[in-house]
């Protein structure tokens, strides 16, 4: 088995012309794969109090538990809270935006 593999390695048998290539592969020339994305966050809106000021109630936020009770203009691990309305919350991170609405019972 040891034989037939120096064999293989020594002889390019999956090469047409049965030799090396030509063009070394280096990761240097052909360049890293881009690191992958780190997957948005699911925020939800889950709870909405008082009145103006409204003060709304945020899960999903990374870094926290449960639900986070949020007023405009506070920021929460990186994430800014630039409103808050009776049925709305608008949430900012580093690269997006979140419009959050409250979904209302039946």
């Amino acid at each position: 088995m040891q034989r037939a593999a120096h064999f293989v390695a020594d002889h390019d048998l999956f090469r047409v012309e049965r030799r090396p290539s030509g063009v070394p592969y280096l990761v240097s020339l052909i360049g890293a794969p881009p690191p992958a994305a780190t997957p948005r966050p699911v925020l939800v809106l889950t709870g909405v109090l008082g009145g103006p000021p409204w003060q709304g109630v945020v899960e999903g936020i990374p870094g926290t538990q449960g639900g986070v009770l949020v007023l405009p203009g506070s920021v929460v691990n990186g994430y800014k809270i630039k409103a808050v309305s009776e049925s709305t919350a608008i949430v900012e991170g580093q690269d997006t935006s979140w419009t959050l609405t409250l979904k209302r019972g039946w």
